[in-house]
């Protein structure tokens, strides 16, 4: 197994291990309000509050645990450009987090998880990934929807990354 999906894995266990913590809703990759102070420059010195008062999607759920797990934010690459440094609202776009997201997950795995999560298949078709097909991704978004729940949703989408070792397979 490469590095990087080793990685996958362990976002993916970890996403299941926060998930009574993590406020999911579709559509929303990540914004809240957490209050950042003065000092505090690394995003994970406030990993458990960003945990708690984020809303987040799926993707945007591995997106934290990417930041718990392996230390690679600054803080004010979630604080948008509108905002001053005493705003409590963080946030960051779903091209700036898939972005981040490519280290450790593949492109094509980004969508699906995107279409199961979310239910839809439409953003697996606008987000500037390599492409995928119309039949995988309604697999994904019938996978998602076996779920109601969004928390059994996530984690069920997220023992599939573990058991395929990385990767979202439908």
């Amino acid at each position: 197994m490469r590095k990087s999906r080793k990685k996958a894995v362990a976002i993916a266990k970890d996403v299941i291990a926060q998930i009574k913590n993590l406020q999911l809703k579709e559509g929303t990759y990540f914004q809240g309000l957490v209050t950042v102070p003065p000092r505090v420059s690394d995003a994970q010195d406030l990993i458990g509050p960003i945990t708690k008062k984020c809303t987040v999607c799926g993707i945007g759920a591995c997106f934290i645990s990417s930041i718990r797990l392996f230390d690679e934010m600054p803080i004010h690459r979630l604080q948008p450009s509108f905002s001053d440094r005493d705003s409590p609202f963080l946030s960051m776009s779903g091209d700036a987090i898939r972005s981040h997201l490519d280290r450790f997950f593949d492109g094509r795995d980004l969508r699906l998880i995107e279409a199961a999560f979310e239910c839809s298949t439409g953003l697996a078709f606008r987000l500037g990934y390599p492409r995928i097909g119309l039949k995988e991704a309604e697999r994904a978004q019938e996978f998602g929807e076996r779920f109601k729940n969004r928390r059994r949703r996530l984690a069920a989408i997220m023992e599939n990354v573990v058991k395929h070792k990385g990767r979202f397979k439908v």
